[in-house]
């Protein structure tokens, strides 16, 4: 478990503050009993509590990174898989979250192989994947500003180094300006899933007696296409294709 920080705590007991005369729960209480939960070996209990905390609105890596620890704990791996896969949104480079999200995807049982392509993508452009998507923005305001600072001094100096220095901040400008609006585009339209339940089968259509075409096991990843009723089209990386219930998939992030 992840200790929440001061800054944390501080913004938790704001929120209790906020709540406290409308009704809510006592938040600042429910951090502290999940916590005492979790540390006694109560993983339910803490589950639920983190859980409650999420409901009233209480959102951020170290949360989520508990939350997916306690499910892991007690054993349900397709919720750990999603709340690691949410906290990584808030904390893409955190070395504990990236440890047990791997331990807990070498427990599911499918092994879909994503190709070379996708690897490579990672490979070359690190930083898309290591940084968030407000970190990219802040980036590319960063390296947006310079190129403009740079080029205003370029109208009262000459110099062969200011002028290299202006097309490779142009450059990278638009490197990151470009990765931050996929990034954002892919977060906010975008969705992706974990199948939480034991095994789902993998339908042709979008009816209970359509033909199965495969079946995905609890943790299993995949992109969410369509939403139809209580179905969804997923695909998977491999690029295999069908309609899943969408009571049995647990949502990355939902669009905006």
């Amino acid at each position: 478990m992840k200790t929440v920080n001061f800054f944390i705590l501080v913004f938790i007991c704001l929120c209790a503050y906020t709540h406290a005369d409308e009704g809510q729960p006592d938040i600042s209480t429910l951090f502290l009993q999940a916590n005492q939960s979790y540390k006694s070996g109560d993983y339910k209990a803490a589950a639920d509590g983190y859980e409650k905390l999420v409901a009233a609105g209480i959102t951020n890596g170290e949360l989520l990174y508990n939350l997916g620890n306690a499910y892991l704990k007690k054993g349900d791996n397709g919720r750990a898989i999603l709340n690691y896969r949410k906290a990584e949104l808030f904390m893409p480079r955190d070395a504990d979250l990236e440890a047990n999200l791997q331990f807990a995807l070498g427990q599911t049982t499918d092994r879909i192989e994503c190709g070379e392509g996708d690897s490579l993508v990672k490979t070359v452009c690190f930083w898309y994947a290591k940084l968030s998507c407000l970190e990219l923005c802040y980036v590319f305001l960063a390296v947006n500003a310079v190129f403009w600072l740079l080029l205003i001094v370029k109208f009262f100096m000459y110099g062969e180094m200011l002028g290299i220095s202006v097309y490779i901040s142009f450059f990278l400008s638009l490197l990151f300006g470009g990765s931050f609006s996929v990034k954002l585009y892919n977060t906010v339209y975008t969705r992706s899933g974990v199948v939480l339940a034991g095994e789902v089968m993998v339908r042709s259509g979008t009816s209970p007696s359509d033909t199965v075409l495969f079946k995905l096991h609890e943790g299993a990843e995949l992109a969410v296409a369509v939403e139809e009723n209580d179905w969804l089209k997923i695909t998977l990386c491999d690029g295999k294709k069908g309609w899943v219930q969408k009571s049995s998939i647990g949502i990355v992030h939902e669009r905006g």
